[in-house]
């Protein structure tokens, strides 16, 4: 069959060249659109820095303070840098307690929403004392930064924060209740901070928010961390990451802050290392050094000794379960049943 449709000849621009045809200029642009190849922008470690050099924390050990970053915070920050520079956006992280990891990733979720214009951001957490915890916190960041790194907000309420840079966070709770709320389901992420992943109700919830994300947007990024809880879904999104190439597993031990470690002159140290380095090890403690050192290079002190003593008979009640869960050594330690 011959196509009855009229020949239109392109005009001819100046200098003899034929303009290009603008439904054809614009076709281009989706195609080229389409087939994006799912490249990752860099993390920006130095800008990060130097954001992170004007915030303002509320520390309990010391009060309204700098952000001043702790030995396990560059640890995380330093493992996701190198990570996007593979080109992998997700993050599972496995964590001890009291680490500092929740105001590092506080600190990301803002730099983030402020560097990149128009994200698509959530966060999303296990209960609403949490959400609202998170929120108080970024009020009290975005009450006290300086004016040149500082992004105004055109909306900021219980569910959503909008800044004047079209960047978008919605704030999720996904429950303790086995029910699913299909989770983020109204919406596309470009970003997102999960947080105390092991404490969500429902695995359901977590397979629809995964639906949600960009795989091709060049500053995606997708965090999920949290302690252990048990044998349960984040157990297992934990074992894929481990195994899993595009994804990122990074385990955070409590020897990873160096507030964990008591010095000589501590009121402490001489109860728990009566013979300072040459106190008797216990078969449990030698094996849990030599786990450490075998797999993350680290060699345990006996200040940090003394201190996991310290931990294990106080805050834990002697109970070595507990202490393995809150405070793990190495990965496999964390999930107790």
């Amino acid at each position: 069959m011959v196509d009855a449709t009229p020949t239109v000849q392109a005009p001819i621009g100046r200098g003899g060249r034929k303009s290009v045809d603008p439904a054809k200029k614009r076709l281009r642009a989706v195609s080229s659109r389409s087939s994006a190849d799912g490249s990752v922008a860099p993390f920006p470690r130095e800008r990060f820095l130097k954001f992170c050099s004007v915030l303002r924390i509320q520390s309990k050990d010391e009060g309204l303070v700098p952000f001043v970053l702790k030995g396990s915070q560059v640890y995380i920050m330093d493992e996701i840098c190198a990570g996007m520079a593979r080109g992998v956006t997700t993050a599972v992280i496995l964590k001890s307690r009291q680490l500092g990891a929740s105001t590092l990733f506080l600190a990301i979720d803002l730099f983030w929403a402020f560097e990149n214009k128009g994200i698509l951001g959530v966060f999303a957490t296990h209960e609403e004392a949490s959400r609202d915890q998170f929120r108080a916190q970024i009020d009290l960041c975005l009450t006290t930064m300086p004016k040149a790194f500082k992004v105004g907000a055109n909306t900021n309420n219980r569910t959503m924060l909008v800044l004047q840079n079209a960047s978008l966070f919605r704030y999720l709770v996904a429950g303790q209740r086995k029910e699913s709320n299909k989770l983020g389901r109204s919406g596309g992420t470009n970003y997102c901070h999960a947080t105390e992943v092991a404490f969500w109700g429902s695995a359901e919830d977590m397979a629809s928010l995964l639906q949600t994300f960009s795989h091709m947007y060049p500053h995606r990024l997708y965090i999920f961390e949290s302690t252990a809880n048990g044998y349960n879904h984040f157990e297992e999104m934990w074992q894929i990451a481990v195994a899993e190439p595009s994804q990122m597993a990074i385990f955070v031990g409590w020897w990873r802050d160096e507030r964990n470690e008591f010095g000589e002159r501590h009121p402490h140290y001489d109860f728990y290392m009566p013979q300072g380095v040459k106190s008797p090890l216990s078969q449990r403690e030698r094996e849990g050094m030599r786990a450490v050192k075998e797999q993350y290079g680290f060699e345990i002190t006996a200040g940090q000794l003394a201190w996991y003593r310290w931990h294990l008979a106080v805050n834990c009640k002697g109970d070595q379960a507990v202490m393995d869960q809150e405070q793990p050594g190495v990965g496999g330690d964390a999930f107790q049943s």
